[in-house]
């Protein structure tokens, strides 16, 4: 009765022993839901011994995806095993492949599942589903942090406008009686004055022209934008050579800029960039709307 334990125990360990290095493949990453123009880490590990006829060479639905970098590595383990009563000693190896993907395209894809022909049996991964989500909802994350922002900036400004402006209407009525009471002539030179002192300003400072701002449809529209905003940078913060420069440089020679301007400025700069490098479209009309909205 004993030695019928003991085999039974034996064959069991066995078969134990031996099932824990199947082959196994298993792909995953770190990111399901992606914007266009992301990138994730795909990760692929192959557990078991292969042969070289059966590494992985191909992997289905990748090809929706660019691939910006490729890295893999292999790792081997032994241990002692007990096959048919006997000691052995068994190794495993661990072949692990990760990609660095970049989303370029609206839609769910499938990657995988991974196939290897292992001694005439097929071995397959569980295929994983990619979500990728269009150029719209990048928009609207800069939409609603720009829109915050220029609440805020609005709410500051009226704030300090209505001060300005109750501080000024005191400081005039003061003016105002203090002259009527000890001259009521000077006070008619001193508005004839200030009405000379006003049109010298409008001869020194005529209206500037109107910036001719390009049509969306045309070819070179946001070359066109873009030399425009970069000519307001030139001439609102005194930039010299500002169309030979980037704009982090540009940004580090701006003095006493506000976080207001500085963002718009950054989220400006973003977008003309995906716009010529890049494969990504970018909302012309929303680009032109933050151009115009520099002053």
């Amino acid at each position: 009765m004993n030695k019928l334990k003991i085999i039974i125990f034996f064959i069991i360990f066995t078969i134990l022993h031996s099932k824990g290095y199947a082959i196994n493949i298993e792909i995953n990453s770190e990111k399901n839901k992606v914007n266009v123009g992301e990138t994730f880490n795909l990760n692929i590990n192959i557990e078991g011994d292969l042969s070289e006829d059966n590494k992985l060479k191909k992997i289905s639905g990748i090809e929706n995806f660019n691939i910006i970098s490729k890295s893999q590595s292999q790792q081997s383990s032994s241990k002692l095993v007990i096959i048919n009563g006997k000691q052995k000693r068994k190794s495993k190896n661990i072949y692990s492949i990760m990609y660095s993907l970049q989303a370029i395209k609206e839609g769910v894809f499938t990657i995988g599942p991974i196939e290897i022909n292992n001694s005439g049996t097929k071995i397959s991964s569980l295929p994983l589903k990619i979500e990728v989500f269009g150029e719209k909802n990048i928009e609207e994350k800069i939409n609603i942090k720009t829109e915050k922002n220029k609440d805020d900036f609005i709410y500051k400004q009226k704030k300090i406008i209505k001060n300005i402006i109750i501080v000024s209407f005191i400081i005039a009525l003061l003016i105002g009686i203090y002259f009527y009471f000890k001259n009521k002539g000077k006070i008619n030179k001193i508005k004839s004055l200030l009405k000379k002192e006003e049109k010298k300003e409008v001869i020194k400072n005529p209206n500037p022209k109107k910036t001719n701002y390009p049509k969306i449809e045309e070819k070179d529209f946001i070359y066109k934008l873009e030399k425009i905003f970069k000519n307001k940078l030139e001439n609102k913060y005194k930039i010299k050579n500002v169309k030979n420069k980037t704009y982090i440089d540009i940004l580090s020679e701006i003095e006493n800029i506000d976080s207001h301007n500085k963002e718009k400025i950054e989220t400006l700069s973003d977008l003309f960039n995906k716009a010529k490098y890049s494969k990504i479209r970018v909302n012309k009309d929303k680009l032109l709307k933050l151009v115009k909205e520099i002053k």
